[in-house]
């Protein structure tokens, strides 16, 4: 998984939650859905919602969700380019 840099500050580490936090990857990209959902968002922030849910893609066996991730990381690609 790609770990937002520091350079993006505590501000982007409280809208997603790292990965040592006892949260699974689909808890993790929820979070970080919720939090853009109604605000400007620079394109950084959501390269690491997008991270969080190709993390999501590939450690989950349902295919549903897996399906789900996959969409939506790109989306949020196309967002972002």
């Amino acid at each position: 998984m790609t770990t937002p840099s520091r350079a993006l500050g505590q501000g982007v580490a409280s809208l997603i939650p790292a990965p040592a936090d006892s949260l699974s990857a689909a808890a993790r990209a929820r979070a970080a859905l919720a939090a853009v959902q109604t605000a400007s968002i620079p394109i950084v922030v959501l390269d690491g919602v997008a991270a969080l849910l190709e993390e999501l893609e590939h450690s989950t066996e349902d295919e549903e969700i897996r399906d789900a991730a996959r969409d939506a990381t790109a989306y949020l690609r196309r967002a972002a380019s």
